[in-house]
């Protein structure tokens, strides 16, 4: 039987780091053209987990097609967090999450509402997608952005019973978090996992996702999904049972511009000792350099 999210948001590691909240967008609800009015209000937080080694304009761009794409159907994003992989992943080639939280930081500084979520890659251990989510949506909840209904799984299980509080780390956060509960912009507010078509085709791959969890992703929290090229992503959801029951709770998004760049071809280049220019930011080139990154192919 799949677990509620009450129970996932139990399982996080005690290991607290206060989620980062100076972008969300909070103060533009409602006052800015970007952000229609809706009613009922429904704000979204969108959340991409992955190596990011190193991250990209790929990357960043995930989150305007899904932010553009949000706002077409009347929904606001308000903020979006890049969660880099922990260090126990070993995927080859994958350099230090001290290395990969800082080029993170780094890539999107020029994002009005794109932070990074150093938990997961600051663990003791490996964190799967589902637990990632659910500690957003928890912290979250802990500051007052989500109304109780959204923050506890309609199970029937009370509030009490599941609530799971990240404490804030300072004086400061504390007051930030007092302010948000003032606001009231909580009544409608979900996460989502942004990510591409090809991770969404391996939620369907026997072996690589817990089938419980995916369902928990899928109908719980919701995915903006950004079609690669020559992927079916209509046949992948309804050859697969969780997805296609799921599938108004994931909306597909095309490129009108098509971008290849990844950080694997980026990390060939560097490693070939090409130049990556227009491939990342400026500040991640020049951090790579000065550290002297993936220059081992």
């Amino acid at each position: 039987m799949a677990a509620s999210y009450g129970q996932i948001s139990e399982a996080i590691s005690s290991m607290e780091i206060p989620l980062p909240v100076d972008k969300l967008a909070l103060d533009l609800v409602g006052h800015d053209s970007s952000c229609p009015s809706v009613k009922p209000k429904m704000l979204v937080v969108l959340v991409a987990t992955g190596s990011f080694n190193p991250p990209t304009y790929m990357h960043l761009r995930m989150f305007e097609l899904a932010k553009d794409a949000l706002k077409l159907e009347g929904l606001c994003v308000i903020g979006g967090y890049m969660s880099p992989v922990n260090d126990a992943y070993k995927k080859k080639g994958l350099i230090s999450s001290e290395h990969r939280i800082k080029l993170c930081n780094l890539a999107c500084q020029s994002s009005e509402y794109v932070m990074v979520d150093p938990w997961e890659a600051s663990q003791n251990s490996y964190q799967r997608t589902l637990t990632v989510l659910s500690r957003v949506k928890t912290s979250l909840c802990d500051r007052g952005l989500l109304s109780k209904g959204a923050c506890w799984h309609k199970s029937g299980t009370s509030r009490q019973d599941k609530a799971h509080k990240i404490r804030c780390a300072s004086s400061m956060d504390k007051k930030r978090s007092n302010a948000f509960g003032k606001k009231g912009m909580g009544e409608s507010l979900k996460v989502m996992l942004v990510c591409g078509s090809d991770l969404l085709q391996s939620f369907a791959t026997p072996g690589v996702w817990i089938r419980d969890q995916v369902k928990i992703l899928c109908r719980d929290f919701g995915l903006v999904c950004i079609r690669r090229e020559g992927q079916d992503v209509e046949k992948i959801i309804s050859d697969d049972g969780i997805l296609n029951e799921n599938r108004n709770n994931i909306k597909i998004v095309d490129e009108i511009v098509p971008n290849q760049i990844s950080s694997t071809r980026v990390r060939d280049c560097i490693s070939r000792g090409l130049s990556i220019k227009y491939l990342t930011a400026d500040e991640v080139i020049e951090y790579i350099r000065e550290q002297h990154l993936y220059l081992n192919p």
